[in-house]
């Protein structure tokens, strides 16, 4: 037991009296209610006359305790975050998905009304896809353009395909000298 705090003498109704000696008080408890008003209550050690009963009762103590107000009903509804942004559209081109999500703030309690079933909303998309240039293979060289001293000879390739947003078409003449 924890050091001796308090002797009290206690009437009992026979008329005698009876030493009562007590160890520290223990801590206070949880309150008996989650809001509102209720009660709490701590315990000592009796050391010294626990076949009393009048002992028995100077080992516990009550006192009142305030949780503060009891919710309203609107103070327990479900409340659930703003949408976030949408994703990228998956894949980068073509028809794909995007999503996006929110996310519960304030569960639903007792009475409340209940978090929706959605917290996730998924749409169709479709991305441009970027068409590059495609071009035909290489001509066979020219003949050179000289008979004597420095020519050159060319070779050309054309378009097949002009492409959409992608990558620019590449020279269709290459010469070398000859």
């Amino acid at each position: 037991p924890s050091v001796q705090k308090d002797t009290i003498m206690v009437q009992v109704p026979a008329g005698d009296r009876v030493q009562c000696l007590f160890a520290d008080w223990g801590s206070w408890s949880d309150c008996s209610v989650t809001c509102s008003s209720g009660f709490q209550s701590r315990t000592r050690e009796i050391i010294k006359g626990a076949d009393s009963r009048a002992c028995r009762s100077g080992a516990v103590a009550q006192q009142q305790c305030s949780m503060g107000a009891c919710p309203k009903p609107g103070d327990i509804d479900c409340r659930v975050s703003d949408w976030g942004r949408w994703t990228r559209c998956s894949p980068s081109c073509g028809f794909g998905m995007k999503n996006r999500t929110r996310t519960v703030e304030n569960p639903a309690g007792p009475g409340g009304t209940p978090c929706p079933d959605r917290l996730q909303q998924i749409e169709d998309c479709f991305t441009h896809c970027a068409i590059d240039c495609k071009v035909s293979g290489w001509s066979d060289w020219s003949d050179c353009s000289a008979t004597c001293d420095k020519g050159i000879r060319i070779r050309k390739r054309h378009v097949t395909d002009r492409g959409d947003g992608g990558r620019k078409c590449p020279a269709l003449q290459d010469t070398k000298d000859c």
